[in-house]
């Protein structure tokens, strides 16, 4: 089992060669060898005199991976690896180290608080809860369907929504018809389920406002107040095209899951 710490912890009076071989035996061709294999694996090839301290954090991260790869384990534990790195380096470092993993044929075990990167990184994810695992599946099956409440709220935003029984037995929202089993439980969507569309008309909808928009770039987030006062997020792909104070009606792409609390 290969261990990488939050921190790296490298050993600051060794270099990357003495690093990435510490733990290996055999001559020390076939250590050099070794390392320079797991360096080229990693991004850091031609490092292996540069010392800790000259390093960057995502550098430093990438020979904690290379080092805990050195003994040809059967696991890597990775604990939060990439948590003290700033976002933009953190998604190639996180990219790159768990190519190599994968590349060297070991499998890994990563522990994060980081819901995206949960999601974007593993095959399969599991959910924990005070010390107990509550789901376990591939991101988009835990991700699109939470086995309760909590696992919903925990790996992404939530839309939780009012749910009742009409006349003829059925269950719905505002927003229209409930998927799931009846009984005590709270209808939830994800914001990018949801459609504002301009002006008045919708067989199944809610009529709303446009409260706030908030442009990112790649998807735009809307904040959109219901008639009867709550407050819903509602993302889109680009530009959303609305204003504050437009109004029209909210939709649901996909039927609202209903969930145990």
């Amino acid at each position: 089992i290969g261990v990488v710490p939050q921190e790296g912890a490298l050993f600051p009076h060794l270099d990357v060669l003495g690093n990435v071989a510490f733990g290996l035996e055999g001559p020390k061709a076939q250590q050099a060898q070794r390392v320079a294999e797991l360096l080229d694996l990693v991004g850091m090839a031609g490092t292996e005199r540069l010392r800790p301290q000259e390093l960057s954090g995502g550098m430093q991260q990438r020979v904690a991976v290379a080092r805990a790869l050195s003994r040809r384990p059967d696991v890597v534990l990775l604990d939060e690896p990439f948590s003290a790195l700033d976002a933009g380096l953190r998604d190639d470092v996180r990219a790159d180290v768990l190519a190599a993993i994968r590349a060297d044929g070991a499998a890994a075990m990563l522990v994060t608080h980081d819901q995206d990167e949960a999601l974007s990184s593993a095959d399969r994810v599991a959910v924990m809860r005070d010390g107990v695992i509550v789901q376990e599946g591939t991101p988009a099956e835990v991700y699109g369907s939470p086995v309760d409440l909590g696992v919903a709220r925990f790996v992404g935003e939530c839309v939780e929504l009012p749910v009742v029984t009409t006349d003829d037995g059925a269950l719905r929202t505002a927003l229209g018809a409930v998927a799931g089993a009846r009984g005590g439980r709270v209808a939830v969507l994800r914001p990018e389920e949801l459609r504002f569309l301009l002006g008045p008309g919708a067989q199944d909808g809610a009529a709303a406002t446009v409260l706030s928009v908030r442009y990112h770039g790649h998807d735009c987030l809307l904040d959109v107040a219901l008639d009867d006062g709550t407050t819903v997020p509602v993302r889109t792909l680009g530009a959303a095209g609305v204003r504050p104070g437009d109004r029209g009606v909210l939709v649901s792409a996909v039927p609202a899951r209903l969930l145990a609390t």
